[in-house]
């Protein structure tokens, strides 16, 4: 089912924000509709270093978005 999601937000006021023309009050939930994974300068460590340091991260962070 495709999500509709709306962002209304003022200068010096509180977001507003709707999902399917319902408000969201704990916007940790749009989290679950927004797969990203952020490359960065840093991303070599992944290949690079031991994997306890940032693998295991990675694949931890992986594992917690599927549901």
């Amino acid at each position: 089912m495709d999500k509709i999601i709306g962002i209304k937000r003022k200068l010096n006021a509180k977001a507003i924000v709707r999902m399917n023309s319902k408000n969201i009050q704990v916007t940790s939930e749009l989290s679950m509709y927004f797969s990203v994974m952020l490359i960065t300068p840093e991303s070599y460590k992944l290949i690079d270093s031991y994997p306890s340091i940032f693998r295991r991260k990675l694949l931890d962070w992986g594992v917690f978005h599927v549901n």
